[in-house]
């Protein structure tokens, strides 16, 4: 992607915060065709919100703004403070460590309900195993994923 373009996509996001009023830091990288931005504030709480809704809205947001502005197709993955991140590399571990009780118990173990990118990592994180297999139950808010010995 074009230095141009990283250019263009940190100023639309920092006029877009600074009409929100949140005082925020813009780091945009690109990685495999996604355009990673990194904000960092002190309001971050604020802004990622409750269980990282607002974050996941915010997301959205910037990404339609950004292909209508920017005329093209963009991948936009938004991170706050470190936050997806964080639970990410938790979510990763957990999913780990569950995969190994299911393989040696041998009985399926039902996680609390999560997000669809948290249902991602999780199936992401199990995907190469042969022992175990994930799936995902239940309707919206209360979609969980099932981890399930082979």
């Amino acid at each position: 992607m074009e230095k141009k373009i990283k250019k263009k996509t940190e100023k639309i996001i920092r006029e877009f915060f600074k009409k929100t009023t949140f005082d925020v830091g813009v780091n945009v990288e690109e990685e495999a065709n996604i355009l990673k931005v990194k904000i960092a504030s002190e309001q971050g709480q604020a802004l990622i919100g409750q269980s990282g809704g607002l974050l996941g809205d915010f997301q959205k947001i910037l990404g339609r703004i950004l292909r209508k502005q920017l005329d093209q197709e963009i991948f936009l993955r938004l991170d706050i403070n470190q936050h997806k991140e964080s639970k990410e590399k938790y979510l990763f571990q957990l999913a780990k460590e569950l995969a190994d009780k299911v393989s040696l118990e041998g009985k399926e173990h039902v996680l609390f309900p999560m997000t669809a990118f948290e249902r991602r990592v999780i199936h992401t994180a199990l995907s190469e195993r042969e022992d175990v297999s994930t799936e995902s139950r239940g309707e919206g808010k209360e979609r969980r994923v099932v981890i399930k010995p082979v």
